[in-house]
């Protein structure tokens, strides 16, 4: 399997970033996602706002240089490329308003770790559909990230969990569903990434994910205006730090790995998360939570050092 080969038949990238620093960048903003997040919604800002929102102003910062740098590129665009990309974003947005209303119910560790489950789902439609084989120490990896995920689900059900209030079961359920969506959304992405430039890609999908998180929050008729500045300026922060930057870091190590690799290499915000989340809003964790999250933590690094040996490519 060759994981760092460049895309093919798009336009060069000015970015002169590795995809292992792509993916260090990306984990450094996702580990903000849920701070943002909450601070966002404590500022009263419903969660599909926040959603429609994030994804919105992603698509109109990056719109200039899209239309200035890249605008033969989106002409050249075949219809299943231009599909591809608006379907990833529709998945996307579900993935959004699924994961921020799951913070409403259960802590932010468990939410990112039952998100981060993703790398199970990625690599089960990466060998299924795109018929992709990963060395063993791969599969070795999965399997310890899913024991550290299944202690730290396990700790979820623990009296210190349930303090934080809410319907936990309801939270879980709905960051599962936020896991499977944002799973199919790389596994589109992987795919279009080989033959579409990063910011076209990331316009495209952050657009159409935004424009159907919108119509979900007007048919629920949310209002969308008259929050505080507060609450704007924390749906701000999270437009730019964890979706422009985290996302758009994971999308660019897309047009250079396997999908199931990045997915993995995002196992790491569960810890990450969970040491802002203590120190910002006290939430302790378990020593089951703990010792889940660092074995993530080993399982992950495994698979990025087996992922950095050379190997002969037939």
């Amino acid at each position: 399997m060759t994981a760092l080969a460049p895309p093919q038949n798009i336009q060069p990238s000015r970015l002169k970033l590795s995809p292992l620093g792509s993916l260090i960048i990306a984990i450094a903003a996702f580990s903000f996602a849920g701070v943002l997040l909450r601070l966002a919604q404590g500022a009263g800002v419903p969660s599909m706002v926040i959603a429609a929102s994030r994804l919105l102003l992603s698509a109109l910062i990056v719109t200039p240089l899209v239309l200035t740098r890249h605008r033969q590129e989106l002409a050249r665009l075949a219809r299943r490329e231009i599909l591809l990309a608006t379907g990833a974003g529709a998945l996307a947005g579900i993935h959004f308003i699924a994961l921020i209303i799951s913070l409403e119910h259960t802590t932010i560790l468990l939410n990112q770790v039952i998100i981060n489950s993703g790398p199970i789902w990625v690599a089960l439609m990466e060998y299924i559909f795109l018929k992709t084989r990963f060395a063993g120490s791969i599969y070795l990896s999965l399997g310890i990230a899913l024991i550290g995920g299944l202690l730290i689900a396990i700790s979820g059900f623990s009296a210190e969990s349930a303090a934080h209030g809410g319907n936990i079961m309801l939270g879980n359920l709905l960051a599962l569903v936020a896991s499977v969506m944002g799973s199919t959304y790389l596994i589109l992405g992987r795919s279009v990434r080989q033959k579409v430039s990063l910011l076209p890609y990331i316009w495209i999908v952050y657009g159409s994910g935004g424009l159907v998180a919108l119509i979900v929050v007007i048919l629920n008729g949310t209002p969308i205006f008259g929050y505080g500045l507060d609450g704007y300026f924390w749906i701000l922060m999270v437009a730019i730090v964890p979706q422009l930057i985290g996302h758009s870091m994971f999308n660019f190590a897309l047009g250079y790995m396997p999908a199931t690799l990045v997915a993995l290499s995002g196992q790491v915000i569960s810890f990450t998360a969970g040491v802002l989340a203590f120190f910002l809003f006290n939430e302790a964790p378990t020593l089951l939570e703990l010792i889940g999250s660092l074995i993530i933590v080993g399982g992950v690094i495994l698979a990025i050092r087996a992922q950095s040996q050379p190997r002969s490519v037939k």
